[in-house]
């Protein structure tokens, strides 16, 4: 009887895992994250738990260290003003943390197959890499893979789509030291998928140790908006047409 109820016990404990995913519920609606839940100091990140749905590992740890862009400490980072309530996810790189990855896990959940996703994201740099003519030597690289994917411990994109169109590479060129977050929206439309209603797909930042003096960067203001395959267009327009038919029908008939 234990052995029955542990089982049942790791059998919910899965499902609930599963639950907590974002689910993509309505097509044409965005589905948003702007990491403000996670408050303005260090924490340590738990996967699908500190955000549901969300992922982030690191070389250095598994820690968001609060940080307003002064500190240069290789390591994932909290970033937003001194005690301010608008926060973003990002890192330093360096010898020591040559890798950063984050990953948001959706469902869909809308009785349809998705075909696109408009991904929309703000790209925020806290912290200067110094004179060199672009902080680009520090950049998230945008990947994607169908399915609920664990994210890698490195920067491999094998078995990954990229996207180069969603990367984040800022080119702001200022003497090294913390900024205040400058945001560049960045969105792009990922068409030709293939994912069927209660399939998933797994989103991915991933951040590089570059050369010299690296700068700090982040993400924020996340936004996803689901499209679906053209025939369930079709049905939609052929329901919303003989709809109007019938009120016209009846306008008649009543007249």
């Amino acid at each position: 009887m234990k052995t029955l109820f542990t089982i049942i016990g790791l059998a919910a404990a899965t499902l609930a895992g599963a639950q907590a995913q974002v689910q993509i519920n309505a097509l044409n609606t965005a589905l948003t994250q702007n990491f403000n839940s996670i408050g303005n100091g260090t924490l340590t990140w738990t996967n699908n738990s500190t955000i549901a749905g969300w992922y982030f590992n690191a070389q250095a740890n598994g820690n968001l260290t609060s940080s307003n862009g002064t500190t240069n400490t290789g390591q994932g980072y909290n970033f937003g003003s001194t005690g301010g309530a608008d926060r973003a996810i990002g890192y330093v790189g360096s010898g020591g943390n040559s890798f950063t990855n984050i990953g948001v896990q959706l469902i869909n959940n809308t009785g349809s197959t998705i075909t696109s996703l408009t991904v929309g994201y703000s790209g925020e740099l806290w912290r200067s890499g110094g004179l060199q003519p672009t902080n680009s030597n520090n950049i998230f690289a945008f990947a994607y893979q169908t399915g609920l994917i664990a994210l890698p411990s490195n920067t491999s994109t094998t078995g990954w789509t990229t996207v180069t169109s969603l990367n984040y590479a800022p080119t702001v060129a200022v003497a090294a030291g913390a900024l205040s977050g400058t945001a560049t929206p960045i969105s792009f439309s990922i068409t030709g998928l293939t994912i069927a209603n209660g399939t998933g797909i797994t989103l991915r930042w991933i951040g590089n140790d570059g050369s010299g003096t690296d700068a700090g960067i982040a993400i924020d203001d996340f936004s996803v908006i689901a499209v679906p395959e053209p025939t369930t267009w079709a049905l939609i327009g052929l329901g919303s047409a003989f709809a109007l038919w019938n009120i016209r029908r009846r306008r008649t008939i009543n007249a």
